[in-house]
């Protein structure tokens, strides 16, 4: 696509109003052009494969199949499309599966007209475009996620580099023998390490430490 020629749209809503609407907020704008309009998901992907259009604007629920399904069906078609879904409900499990199966943003049908136009644009250079209340959920998600991970981090930090080889060791049920063998130590050694691991991390036995480890998510660490 050349930057002189306008970006090429396929809006597919059901709701005649909504749609009629868009396209007139879109078009303003001399970049913006749509090109063809559908009503429900099976006339998106028909017009899709005719039309070959820059970005596909898909409302998430229509008629015949839905806005998940059409991304899908476009998809196979072309694998490099360009598709953001709109919708009014900015429910985040959606928003995983619409990006799973290949959507490049998801934007409320609330968004600021000019934000949803700028957008667009952005979207078609190849960056994700998310509505500012799904990024506030995108953030909430990945600090629930990261403080268990931090206080991970912490807690194998107390541990000394040698500790934690032989953390993860132990985790894999391998005996004092076994481990010296592989590290080169002692099996006096070995119990050394083993009982500052348990020292440090506040466990007093083997059981104690594998609930740990499953609470922690220390499974599967690199030697």
């Amino acid at each position: 696509m050349s930057t002189q020629e306008p970006i090429r749209i396929l809006l597919a809503e059901d709701h005649v109003v909504s749609r009629e609407g868009f396209r007139v907020l879109l078009e303003q704008d001399p970049q913006l052009r749509i090109v063809c309009e559908a009503n429900n998901g099976e006339e998106a992907v028909a017009l899709y494969e005719a039309f070959r259009p820059d970005i596909a604007l898909l409302d998430l629920a229509m008629p015949e199949i839905d806005g998940l399904e059409a991304i899908k069906q476009i998809k196979s078609l072309d694998a490099q499309s360009r598709i953001i879904i709109l919708t009014g409900d900015e429910d985040l499990g959606q928003v995983w599966v619409a990006l799973d199966f290949g959507a490049c943003g998801f934007l409320s049908k609330e968004i600021d007209h000019h934000a949803l136009r700028w957008q667009i644009k952005l979207a078609a250079r190849g960056f994700p475009v998310f509505s500012p209340g799904i990024l506030e959920c995108f953030i909430q998600v990945y600090k629930e996620k990261y403080a268990p991970l931090k206080q991970v981090s912490q807690e194998l930090m107390e541990l000394t580099k040698r500790e934690r080889e032989v953390l993860v060791y132990i985790l894999r049920r391998y005996s004092s023998r076994q481990i010296g063998a592989n590290m080169g130590l002692s099996s006096r050694t070995v119990e050394k390490h083993w009982r500052n691991c348990l020292r440090k991390l506040g466990c007093t036995s083997r059981e104690e430490l594998f609930s740990l480890a499953t609470a922690r998510g220390f499974w599967g660490l690199p030697v």
